[in-house]
Formats: structure tokens, C-alpha cells, sequence
């Protein structure tokens, strides 16, 4: 039994007569028409796939619903295609150019299919009934995904938190040691970042008393200047 639309080459065509109801003169016209478009090579299945918005155009809607429906059968018999499938390109095309008219005829191929990729072209059908409730629930928000971006959100703004507590700690603690350097540069590095300097003072003593007893004269001026005489 054939399993894939890869396997079918042009010496077979014929078989789907036998699926397709109405005037069997469709097939004839398919292929006459793929012929002018080059399109004979390899397997009919592939051909009917990669250019079924051309072969749907050709076809009257009675013609395109015969088509369709015989692909389902012939899979049913011979069995699935697969994912290139021509069925669900050609359900597609039709649901485009008949909007009104998808939902039946969907719902014939959801009844009569053995190729999960019919009729939208995936097998990830979220359970659609018509290609419109297709889309509504492709689209809809996964509230389980919803849940899951939260909590990612939620675990990336703490991670944030903490590093700019470490980040605070680690300048409040370097603090002490470039007043006593008397390194003027550092000392506004750290209070850039966020150093805690009142909590060194209430830990530590007195800034400008640590920069008088290591003769930091610069040191002194700059705590003096900024007020930081706590």
C-alpha cells in the first residue's frame, strides 16, 4: 500500500478515476493543463500539491468538491499522502474563493479522512470544524502558555531584584575600603551604583573621620563637599 503522496508517479493517475465522481473528463483537463505548465514530473500527487492554486482556478466548484472528496476516498483505499497533500491545498483554495460554502464540505472530509494533514494542511487541527473556526482557535491566547509567560516574567524581574541587591552590597561594602585608599574616583563609582553610605557610617563610624586618620586630604574635601559628614 503506498504511503506517501512522494510515491505516486504519472502511470497511476488513472486509479483516481475510479474516486472521483462527476465527468471524469477532470482528470483530463488536470493533466492537460499541468502539461502546458511543465508540471508531469515526478509523482501526480506532488504536482496537483505545488500547484493547486492553478489547477482550483481551472476547475468550476462542482469540479473542485469532486476533486477534493475523491482525494479523501482514493486515500482511504490506497492510503495517506501525508503531508503533501493536494486535498487539503485545494480545500483551502476553495474555502478562500467560497467562504460560505468551507463548513460543509470541511466538515465531509473531518468524517471521511485518514490523513490527519486534511483538510488544513497540518495535523495540528485544534479540533475546527470549518477552516474559520480554524483560524479563531489558531490564534487563540493558550492560557496555559499565558500561565507559563507569567511565571517566566515573574522569575526574570526577581532574578533582576536580587542582582541589584548583590550589586548594592558588594559597592556598599567596597565603600570603606576606597575612603580609606582615598580614592576619590572609586568612592563616586560606588555611590553611582547605589553604595549604601549612611549604613557604612552606622557599621563603620565616620567617613571623613576614616579619611582624616589615613591623611586623605582629597578624601576629606570631597566627603566634606557632598555632605557626607554623618
Amino acid at each position: 500500500m503506498k504511503n506517501y503522496g512522494y510515491d505516486w508517479d504519472w502511470s497511476s493517475f488513472g486509479e483516481l478515476k475510479k474516486f472521483v465522481k462527476g465527468d471524469p473528463i477532470i482528470l483530463d483537463k488536470i493533466r492537460a493543463f499541468l502539461a502546458k505548465l511543465d508540471h508531469l514530473d515526478g509523482s501526480w500527487v506532488t504536482s496537483i500539491f505545488f500547484s493547486a492554486e492553478q489547477v482550483g482556478e481551472i476547475l468550476s466548484k462542482k469540479e473542485l468538491v469532486d476533486l477534493i472528496k475523491g482525494l479523501i476516498r482514493f486515500q482511504k483505499i490506497n492510503g495517506a499522502f501525508g503531508s503533501p497533500t493536494p486535498a487539503a491545498k485545494l480545500f483551502l483554495h476553495f474555502a478562500n474563493k467560497y467562504p460560505n460554502e468551507e463548513e460543509d464540505l470541511c466538515k465531509w472530509i473531518l468524517d471521511n479522512r485518514v490523513n490527519e494533514y486534511d483538510p488544513f494542511g497540518t495535523f495540528k487541527d485544534f479540533g475546527a470544524k470549518s477552516l474559520k473556526e480554524y483560524h479563531e482557535l489558531q490564534y487563540r491566547p493558550d492560557p496555559e502558555k499565558a500561565k507559563q509567560s507569567l511565571e517566566n516574567a515573574r522569575l526574570q524581574r526577581e532574578a533582576r531584584e536580587l542582582k541589584k541587591i548583590r550589586e548594592l552590597k558588594i559597592a556598599t561594602q567596597n565603600l570603606y575600603n576606597a575612603v580609606r585608599r582615598g580614592d576619590v574616583l572609586a568612592v563616586k563609582a560606588l555611590l553611582a551604583r547605589g553604595a549604601d553610605w549612611k549604613s557604612v557610617i552606622a557599621e563603620s563610624g565616620s567617613l571623613i573621620d576614616l579619611a582624616r586618620a589615613n591623611g586623605r586630604i582629597n578624601m576629606i574635601k570631597f566627603l566634606e563637599d557632598n555632605q557626607f559628614t554623618e
